[in-house]
């Protein structure tokens, strides 16, 4: 607990207790100007509240205290307004196009700066309602928040549980530090750095910038979204696409689900577990290094991409044609049911195709690796294929003139040093082969 000493104007000075970080610093500030008035000023621009009820300021009153332990209710009309205020609990609206600087040391407040205003608004630890209907910086403290802007461009935090946010039409940069906040955005760009737990944002149709928490849940815009997962915490996120249209990128932490719905997706996976329910829209989902990706649905057109690292990137649910490519690591590729094209890397990889007509490429020079297939089929209505891609004339028949058997598979190599097994597979099918 820290005591700010303030001068009362007509009344005594006032001792007020502050006992959170958050609102020790701008009432030190407010302090300090106000003890910077002569006395003889202050008499007639500073009023001092010891006593509860309702009071409307005339217009040349610049400076409020308010120390009393029971509510309070006042109304300002000054351009230019300082608020300090103990903990008993205040009801303070401010003039339209005013300029505010509030500091509650607690309780539970209501706050209402008027419109067109800009502001500085900072709370203790109790349960606040905070109408901001300007531009400036919101600083809610513990306790159930609720905070609702307006057009201008704000920067709020917020620390309680359960808080509820509100964007209004003007951008906005929201901080949500406390648990079980709920935030809805707008027509407006918003940035949502969740440093909570459980938190949930129901985006808008402005452009979002979403830097994760832990355990949240994250509606994402009709417009463009850039989700980034927290590497400082543990805990899933849920992560859903708009239902409208709208595109969304994702880095992806150590435990996220993602519905695209009619979402455009990008996702970097990272060294965690994701799992990812495919829309309408057209997916390309990159892998990340010990990460494990699961992808559900989809449609056509959808691309899986390995990176460096040892990964697994599985589709085995998905109805859909698919473009899978392999990496530089060690990474286990799984296809659907659909026909899906699987691009050979230059790691050592093992894949499965899946249940449809699917196509293996491999294009010299970008391979080099080794490739594991698991599943592939010869004869039927979804016999698999292998593509040869700039190998040189004669390169199917070279193949497979290298074909060695062993084990019940069948390895071939290509002149790149490329080498393919075939897993229950003792001899090869020309057929299945084609060179370009």
């Amino acid at each position: 607990m820290t005591i700010v000493t303030v001068q009362g104007g007509a009344a005594p000075t006032q001792s007020i207790a502050f006992t959170t970080a958050n609102t020790l610093a701008l009432a030190q500030t407010i302090a300090n100007a106000i003890n910077a008035i002569p006395p003889a000023q202050a008499l007639t621009t500073i009023d001092t509240f010891l006593t509860g009820g309702t009071y409307f300021l005339p217009s040349t009153i610049a400076d409020v205290v308010v120390n009393t332990t029971v509510p309070i209710a006042v109304v300002a009309t000054n351009s230019a307004e300082s608020v300090i205020a103990a903990s008993g609990g205040l009801t303070f609206f401010g003039a339209a196009g005013s300029t505010l600087s509030l500091v509650a040391a607690g309780g539970s407040n209501t706050i209402g700066s008027g419109t067109g205003s800009s502001y500085d608004i900072v709370t203790g630890d109790g349960n606040d309602a905070i109408y901001a209907i300007g531009s400036g910086t919101v600083d809610a403290g513990g306790g159930t928040n609720s905070i609702i802007l307006g057009t201008g461009s704000n920067e709020v935090l917020s620390a309680g549980t359960g808080d509820l946010i509100a964007q209004g039409a003007g951008p906005a940069t929201i901080t949500a530090a406390g648990t079980e906040a709920v935030v809805f955005g707008s027509s407006a760009t918003l940035t949502f750095n969740d440093q909570g737990t459980g938190d949930t944002l129901v985006g808008g149709a402005g452009a979002t910038t979403i830097f994760g928490g832990s355990q949240g849940t994250y509606f994402l815009s009709t417009s463009t979204s850039l989700f980034v997962a927290s590497t400082a915490v543990s805990g899933s996120d849920t992560i859903s696409g708009s239902t409208v249209s709208g595109s969304a990128t994702v880095f992806g932490g150590t435990r996220d689900v993602v519905f695209t719905n009619a979402s455009n997706l990008i996702f970097i996976g990272d060294a965690g577990q994701s799992t990812i329910s495919g829309g309408t829209g057209h997916d390309t989902i990159f892998g990340g290094a010990g990460g494990t990706i699961s992808y559900y649905t989809g449609t056509a057109g959808t691309l899986l991409e390995a990176g460096a690292g040892n990964e697994t990137l599985s589709a085995a649910t998905s109805t859909a044609g698919l473009t899978i490519v392999a990496g530089a690591g060690n990474a286990s590729l799984v296809g659907g049911a659909g026909n899906d094209t699987v691009f050979g890397g230059a790691g050592t990889n093992t894949v499965t195709g899946g249940a449809g007509a699917n196509a293996y490429a491999f294009a010299k020079g970008s391979t080099g690796g080794t490739e594991v297939i698991t599943d592939f089929k010869q004869l039927g209505a979804t016999q698999d294929a292998v593509v040869l891609l700039g190998y040189g004339t004669g390169e199917v028949a070279n193949a497979l003139s290298t074909a060695r058997v062993s084990g019940g598979s069948t390895t071939i190599t290509l002149p790149d040093s490329t080498k393919v097994t075939f897993i229950n597979v003792t001899s090869l099918n020309p057929n299945n082969f084609s060179g370009f």
